[in-house]
């Protein structure tokens, strides 16, 4: 019989070893009081001792206990954005951000590639236009059609002349510029609230720009995106091995 009052079978053998060992000390009932005696206080003091740690962009400022067990960090990103995050990859710098370093690095990456480059877009229908015998590769269906737009109308335009350089090392690029209206030309599918943003910078730095959108783009040029597209994929298959024609 413990000292706790439960009662347990233990072989006579085992009892000896573990004497002479120090090993038995009870039924098990010290290791239980000793671990809640401790429990959580040095992690707890632990993970506390990390706030005002700073990692990159991110300051710890507090922590929050999980429910499986263990901390994780609260931080503030210099953006001003608060993220949860393992103490672990922010010492091994798996996290730098609270996701804002990354949009930026991959800002910069599209300003110095995507020019006039194919991108991931790109790649699977290979948009291009061509523009007196010179081929222009560019990111979506809709400049494809908007650049038809101008060309019927006689507009002169250029596609992706400049990249600019917004707050927060940010980076836009508008799909075209109309040199004799000083204006550029945004085409969009959906409107997403980084590109108003964006937009709205670009407007401040004293830009003139407007958004098309592919409803418009579709009534100017008499043709539903739909169809565009499946004509698209017959001819991109037909003309793959024999250097693509233009789309008319």
């Amino acid at each position: 019989m413990c000292e706790c009052g439960k009662i347990v079978n233990i072989n006579k053998d085992v009892i000896l070893r573990r004497n002479r060992n120090h090993e038995l000390n009870s039924c098990g009932c010290s290791h239980i009081t000793r671990g809640l005696k401790n429990k959580g206080y040095r992690r707890s003091e632990n993970a506390e001792s990390k706030i005002g740690e700073i990692y990159n962009r991110l300051t710890i400022i507090d922590i929050i206990h999980q429910n499986i067990g263990g901390y994780k960090m609260v931080c503030e990103c210099e953006c001003g954005k608060i993220t949860k995050q393992q103490y672990a990859n922010l010492v091994n710098n798996k996290v730098m951000s609270c996701g804002c370093y990354g949009k930026e690095k991959q800002s910069i990456t599209g300003s110095k590639v995507g020019l006039n480059n194919c991108t991931k877009q790109c790649s699977k229908y290979k948009w291009y236009y061509m523009k007196n015998h010179i081929r222009i590769n560019m990111r979506s269906g809709y400049e494809v059609m908007f650049a038809m737009i101008l060309d019927k109308e006689n507009i002169e335009w250029l596609y992706e002349p400049k990249c600019f350089k917004l707050s927060n090392s940010k980076r836009y690029t508008p799909d075209f510029y109309l040199p004799k209206e000083n204006r550029y030309i945004d085409t969009k599918g959906r409107y997403m609230e980084s590109s108003k943003t964006k937009i709205k910078e670009f407007e401040i730095l004293g830009n003139k720009i407007d958004v098309i959108f592919i409803k418009e783009i579709e009534e100017r040029l008499g043709l539903s995106y739909y169809k565009f597209k499946k004509n698209w994929k017959i001819k991109y298959n037909i003309s793959y091995h024999k250097q693509c024609l233009m789309l008319v």
